[in-house]
């Protein structure tokens, strides 16, 4: 509880440094009436693609077992909706609901749930890692547009034809799911940064990526609240020149930019949770033969 209303007043906080700095705020205004209306909807669709690409995850790390049952990959997207909203409350209840849930209505155990909660953090730090060492190698080669893309993508080549491989198809496919979840996330900073009017290079959007999957692993805190907003100012400067370039990010336009991307996040979040969470219910709700007769 401590935690969560600590990061409560991180997050307001932020948003009061960004009101008091606000040229971020107009550039993104004045992007948005000259026409970058494209990038404001894929500030908005690109959170739904991290939450599509979780399920998977999820939904490939927790397959069935010759003693245990899976989930079917439906019901996890809509477990993995309804806990993305649910964690902005206080102590994670999205996390903790999850695990209730696959021990309640799955039959699977709370060391199993667990185990793929970590193999998940793994894969994400694994996923990073290897994003980040793209980033760099493609910055020192010049590389730019296809060719950028090519790189990032490589990895791909390699976790996607294992997915068709039987011993480690589920592996494959969770580390496909993850590793296309960071390629968003990069993405997605790439867009804000842009509508506040620095585009960012592939190092830099790699760098914010794996700052905010560090944020969104601070015990207690769901989804990172407060936590990223304030860690993508500090680190957003700090990159050193020969992986970021030349010109620095300025540390006010680094928040206000996570500001924005935590903005697009919630108007995604709410609905797909709220949808999710009612799905969810009536998934759940045993069905009264009475009711039939």
């Amino acid at each position: 509880m401590i935690a969560s209303a600590v990061a409560l007043c991180l997050l307001v906080a932020a948003i009061w440094a960004v009101m008091r700095q606000r040229d971020g705020l107009i550039a993104a205004w004045d992007a948005l009436r000259s026409g970058a209306w494209p990038l404001a909807a894929l500030a908005l669709i690109l959170p739904l693609a991290n939450w599509l690409l979780t399920s998977v995850l999820f939904w490939a790390l927790m397959r069935p077992r010759a003693d245990q049952p899976g989930v079917p990959l439906p019901e996890m997207t809509l477990l993995i909706g309804s806990a993305w909203l649910a964690n902005y409350l206080p102590i994670r209840p999205g996390l903790f609901g999850r695990i209730a849930y696959h021990k309640a209505i799955n039959q699977i155990d709370v060391r199993r749930s667990v185990g793929g909660i970590i193999a998940a953090v793994a894969l994400g730090a694994l996923c990073v890692a290897l994003a980040l060492l793209i980033a760099a190698a493609a910055h020192a080669a010049a590389l730019s547009g296809p060719l950028l893309f090519a790189a990032l993508a490589s990895p791909l080549a390699i976790f996607l034809p294992a997915c068709f491989i039987t011993p480690a198809r589920a592996v494959a496919i969770a580390a496909s799911a993850r590793y296309l979840d960071v390629l968003v996330w990069m993405a997605r900073y790439a867009v804000v940064f842009t509508l506040v009017g620095r585009p960012l290079r592939a190092g830099e959007s790699a760098a914010m990526a794996a700052v905010s999957q560090a944020a969104n692993l601070v015990p207690f805190v769901g989804n990172g609240l407060g936590v990223r907003e304030w860690a993508i100012r500090l680190v957003s400067p700090a990159l050193p020149q020969w992986y970021a370039g030349s010109e620095p990010v300025s540390a006010n336009l680094a928040l206000t930019a996570d500001v924005v991307n935590r903005a697009a996040e919630l108007c995604a979040a709410i609905p797909v949770g709220l949808a999710c969470a009612v799905l969810l219910v009536k998934l759940a709700r045993p069905v009264n033969p009475a009711s039939h007769t």
